[in-house]
């Protein structure tokens, strides 16, 4: 196999580099990365601390239930006679609807 990093073919232990999707890299380019953690039991690759993975699916039902809340105010404030204020909040729904889009389209 070929390191992604430094083109080395000659190594023999390699690690998953998650900067490299996954691709194993050797490990001397490993010590070299800015995310390695030289400390004795610790996490060696911090590379996840600083860019940590989105969780869509928990943004999305996160969503959800803010348009879900949203929706029950909305019914609650014209059935008191307040359109303006359900208004306000209509214009909120479709914000996160529109973001509630952006999501879909990245998964």
């Amino acid at each position: 196999m070929i390191c992604p990093a430094c083109g080395n073919t000659q190594y023999k232990e390699s690690r998953q580099c998650p900067k490299f999707e996954g691709t194993p890299i050797c490990i001397s380019c490993c010590y070299r990365c800015a995310y390695y953690n030289p400390e004795v039991g610790a996490l060696k690759c911090r590379y996840y601390i600083y860019h940590p993975k989105i969780d869509y699916d928990g943004e999305n039902e996160k969503i959800d239930r803010q348009i879900r809340h949203k929706m029950q105010q909305i019914e609650h404030f014209y059935g008191k006679s307040m359109p303006r204020v359900a208004e306000k909040i209509e214009l909120e729904v479709i914000n996160l609807m529109a973001k509630k889009k952006e999501l879909e389209k990245l998964i």
